[in-house]
């Protein structure tokens, strides 16, 4: 997992690193109970199981119809992602950069244009889904997502532009919508707005 902020062309914030959890659902007299830890060491895991248990006992004592499961087949598959660019293959130092290309794109469009935030995140990794029935399915999770704000003042009138993209398909993103491209059509957008005529 990476996640970046850049306001200005400085780095505010940059973090990396690896996070695990697991999420929980119960059946407990006919009442969904439900819990999520962030660690799997078994003492964690007992104990969310009884929170979990906990809230669908008292759930349960306010159901008028209680939840019946129908039975199903069991079901194994793994799906498999298969980026052209990994993200988590791709430098941290190259990320800064095509956040900072972005940045100087919008600050360098209009001299009209005076901040600029950008917020970036990508996450990889796999999620398991099992069930006391037999169910499992293994999943591999990709995402890269970026915010980009501009903001454009001419006297005493500021205009905000704000713009996000995301993939699930990897950091070939910034191929298509190419920091220039998109760092471009948001600053345009906060100038263009600066000669928008207010509603009568």
């Amino acid at each position: 997992k990476t996640m970046l902020t850049l306001k200005e062309g400085r780095v505010e914030a940059a973090k990396q690193g690896i996070e695990n959890g697991a999420a929980l659902r119960v059946l407990v007299n006919g009442a969904w109970g439900f819990a999520s830890v962030g660690a799997l060491n078994f003492e964690t895991l007992n104990e969310a199981i009884s929170d979990a248990c906990k809230m669908a006992k008292t759930a349960s004592s306010r159901l008028k119809t209680p939840i019946k499961l129908i039975e199903t087949k069991a079901v194994e598959d793994k799906v498999v992602a298969k980026p052209r660019e990994d993200p988590s293959k791709i430098s941290i130092e190259d990320k800064i950069n095509t956040t900072m290309t972005m940045n100087n794109k919008i600050l360098g469009y209009d001299n009209h244009v005076k901040s600029c935030t950008i917020d970036y995140l990508d996450l990889t990794g796999t999620s398991y889904f099992i069930n006391n029935e037999g169910t499992y399915i293994e999943q591999d999770k990709l995402y890269v997502w970026s915010r980009i704000t501009a903001i454009a003042t001419e006297a005493d009138v500021f205009t905000f532009s704000r713009e996000e993209i995301g993939s699930t398909s990897g950091y070939e993103i910034f191929d298509v919508e190419t920091p220039e491209i998109v760092g471009e059509r948001v600053a345009k957008r906060a100038v263009e707005q600066l000669k928008a005529k207010p509603p009568k």
